[in-house]
């Protein structure tokens, strides 16, 4: 039986890691504004915002920057020091390259965190193109969406996917290195050997569709209710 986006999320949800916006539900209203205003900031301008561009924005929004920050990163939807104010990203984003980035027409160029956050970005934005490369080969693999629809080279490319996350923490350090982009499944399952872990090969439209449903809404005004997705 073939593996599906609802299965991918509830083995994240069993494992402890809903979905972003799931995540972001029991935070306060001023905090999950918080966290859309620094999306949009990486989002129009590829950069990380500032701490006294963050501690602005709290301010205007009624909340301490250190214990706004401090939920984000409890959370898991940030990765930031709250005492000093510095951050490093907000997934799908992130400051400083991580081998996954994102070309957006008109736009900046941003950085993701990993395969399936750079296949996001377009979703969540509702704009186009991804560029990365396999971690074991270095060989180019360009996923490009445009009205909705996605082509990609090599022809044979996959996502290696991280359902096991391994020693506690953070997903910027103990998942998402793991997922990637490889030029074909012979080249994923020869990461997975060297690496002894256990990630599992989507197919480039699995990815497509996890990636959208993972970070689609995360801009949204209101997070939606109910929802019993993980990743």
């Amino acid at each position: 039986m073939s593996t599906t986006v609802d299965q991918l999320l509830s083995d994240r949800a069993r494992a402890g890691f809903p979905t972003p916006a799931r995540r972001r539900q029991g935070l306060p209203a001023p905090v999950r504004d918080l966290h859309r205003r620094v999306l949009g900031h990486f989002a129009t301008t590829g950069h990380t915002p500032p701490p006294a561009t963050l501690a602005a924005w709290a301010a205007e929004f009624g909340v301490g920057l250190q214990d706004a920050l401090g939920r984000l990163v409890d959370a898991d939807l940030v990765e930031a020091d709250p005492t000093s104010g510095g951050l490093a990203g907000a997934y799908p984003f992130v400051g400083t390259s991580r081998g996954h980035e994102v070309r957006l027409p008109g736009g900046p160029t941003v950085q993701a965190y990993c395969a399936v956050d750079a296949l996001g970005i377009p979703a969540m934005l509702d704009r186009d193109a991804t560029t990365s490369h396999d971690p074991l080969t270095g060989t180019t693999v360009t996923v490009q969406i445009q009205d909705g629809k996605a082509h990609w080279e090599p022809a044979g490319a996959v996502v290696g996917y991280c359902t096991d996350a391994g020693e506690a923490g953070q997903a910027a350090c103990c998942r998402c290195p793991l997922i990637n982009f490889h030029a074909s499944p012979a080249t994923a399952q020869a990461f997975k050997d060297r690496h002894r872990q256990r990630p599992t090969v989507l197919s480039m439209p699995l990815a497509l569709e996890l990636g959208a449903v993972v970070f689609g809404d995360l801009l949204h005004p209101d997070d939606p209710q109910g929802d019993p997705a993980g990743h």
